[in-house]
This record gives C-alpha cells, structure tokens and sequence, in this order.
C-alpha cells in the first residue's frame, strides 16, 4: 500500500461512523459549489475597489487553474477510489480521472488569489478550501493526491495573476467602471427640494 492509499484512509475511514459527519460532509461537498461564487458576487457587490479587483483576479486565478486541470485530465487518467474498490463511497460519482480535483484546484485557486489581497479574509477562504478538500477525500471520491495537486494549481495560478497584475490593470478595470456607470444610472437620486416655510 503506498503513501497516497494510506493517507486516504486515514480520513476515510471516519466515513460511515457517525451519520452526523456524514451529511456534514455530504452537504459540504455539495453546497461548496455555491459559496465560493457567493463570497465573489459579495466581494464585488461590497463597493470597495480593491475587492472588486480581488474578485476579477479570482475569477481569472479559476479559469487558468481548472484550464490546467483539464489539460492534465486530458493526458493523465488515475482512477478514483471507489473504482479501485477502496474505502467507503458516500456519494454517486462518475468514473472519470480524480487527478487533480476540481474542487479542491476551484477552492484553492479562488482563496489564494484573494489571499494575496486580504490576508485575513483569504486565510478564512483557505480553511474553507482545505475543509472542501478534505470532504472530497472524506466521502470516497478522491485521494489526498488529488487535492494536493489542485492545491498547488491554485496556488500557482493565483501567483501568476498577482504578479501579472499591472499588465491586467486595463482588463479589470473595464468591468468595474461599466459596473459603476450603470449603477450610477440605476440608483435613485437624491433631488434635494426646499420645503415652503
């Protein structure tokens, strides 16, 4: 048994003793989907200016990251570990390739990249990456592997976002003007009228 097997049955092992963890994880792994692009829209929507610009690189730091995992998925197949017949499976899943996890490349590429922004903030978005990392493995559908790598995808697109940064100044401004001229036009004004005396 290698390193990677061990270790993913030292979390998966848990799975199926106590039904409370097992819908914890369940939820988790399904809702997680639906946080991250929730923390975006609320970066954007907070009307600062550099968490805007926190959630364009984001956003960027995502799409270069699960390009990447994609390409590797292309060339690289390693089965999953509910094909290999190993631990307990708590979900449905398709049988493709679980180098690296989505997931896990999606959560960290995101988190990373605000990170470089707000330090506190991002470390927060990191727990939560690693937790959803954790629960891809908890519930059988990936190995430790797996979500290392797309951590490290993460990590490294978000560098590579941040330090391009300057040279992406005018494609992330575009967004935020047209955003902040229309919703110039869509806020009421505020016609000051003097009342009779």
């Amino acid at each position: 048994m290698n390193l990677n097997t061990e270790l993913f049955y030292v979390v998966n092992d848990w799975a199926g003793q106590f039904a409370w963890l097992d819908n914890l994880m369940i939820f988790f792994t399904h809702t997680i989907t639906y946080i991250f692009p929730l923390i975006l829209v609320l970066l954007w929507v907070s009307g600062q200016k550099e968490l805007k610009k926190a959630s364009l690189y984001a956003l960027f730091s995502f799409v270069l990251a699960i390009l990447i995992s994609k390409i590797i998925g292309m060339f690289y197949f390693h089965p999953r570990p509910f094909v290999e017949h190993l631990g307990t499976q708590l979900v449905d899943h398709a049988p493709d390739s679980s180098f690296p996890s989505d997931h896990s490349t999606a959560a960290f590429s995101i988190s990373f990249a605000i990170y470089w922004v707000r330090k506190r903030s991002g470390g927060y978005m990191l727990g939560l990456a690693a937790f959803t990392a954790l629960s891809r493995v908890f519930i059988g559908v990936h190995f430790p592997a797996d979500i290392i790598a797309g951590a490290i995808i993460g990590l490294l697109t978000s560098l590579i976002i941040y330090k391009s940064r300057h040279r992406l100044e005018p494609l992330v401004q575009l967004p935020i003007s047209l955003y902040d001229r229309l919703l110039s036009k869509v806020k009421p004004r505020n016609n000051k009228t003097s009342l009779p005396k």
